[in-house]
């Protein structure tokens, strides 16, 4: 479910240090050319729902500028007089410093759990979209054979009830996916604005995703076969 936005039950603090709602999603909004972000939370406009350009925190892999520890200034270099960057796994905020005290362009360091989260996402990112063609192609076989054998009998009380098990499965899984990823994203808000927001997003979207789809389709399948006095073919 990394396509879906979840949006956040509660709300953070702006620029302005005004109260405001937040949303998460696992696909780009940043508007890049070429965007190497993992994970967007949003800043949006409380009325509509959407955003104008991109304000919030993003984890990010990618060249930063490098900051002397000690001083908290950014590095130059003494040749060319110019910021030194690095590559590596990063926090980018715009305009959101307060919702999330993390400072732009923090590094990520090694082996800690947030570059554990960025590297995972970004493996999962391809594994999710082969996920749903598969789902999609299981599904379209699902109904086109269905479909053969309606035109071959002349019967389509089962076309309809394979329909009604689609359909309400995907409309199951969108419903649960949105739903618990939002509630996943606000707890983990709660704990820890950030980091606990991906984590309990992307858990509470894939969980109550899958289950949200099966009972979706489970409940289209029995609504169906009510209606027409017609089993599914097990398959």
């Amino acid at each position: 479910m990394q396509e879906l936005t979840y949006p956040i039950w509660k709300q953070l603090p702006n620029s302005q240090k005004v109260l405001t709602d937040f949303n998460l999603s696992f696909r780009d909004i940043s508007g890049f050319s070429k965007p190497t972000g993992q994970a967007y939370i949003n800043q949006v406009d409380s009325l509509t729902g959407k955003f104008k350009d991109w304000k919030g925190l993003r984890l990010d892999y990618g060249p930063f500028p490098v900051k002397d520890a000690a001083s908290g200034k950014f590095t130059m270099d003494p040749v060319m007089g110019k910021q030194m960057y690095a590559v590596g796994w990063h926090w980018n905020h715009h305009k959101a410093f307060d919702a999330f005290g993390i400072e732009n362009h923090t590094e990520i360091k090694a082996g800690t759990f947030a570059e554990t989260l960025g590297r995972t996402l970004e493996q999962a990112k391809p594994l999710g979209r082969a996920a749903l063609v598969g789902g999609v192609a299981l599904d379209a076989w699902a109904m086109g054979s269905a479909l053969h054998t309606s035109l071959q009998s002349g019967d389509w009380d089962h076309t309809f009830v394979e329909a009604a098990r689609i359909g309400g499965g995907w409309a199951g899984g969108w419903a649960g996916a949105q739903a618990g990823g939002g509630l996943g994203a606000t707890i983990g808000t709660t704990f820890l604005p950030g980091i606990g927001t991906m984590v309990g997003g992307a858990v509470g979207g894939l969980l109550s995703g899958a289950l949200g789809y099966l009972g979706g389709a489970a409940a289209g399948q029995s609504a169906a076969e009510q209606a027409t006095g017609s089993l599914r073919p097990e398959p």
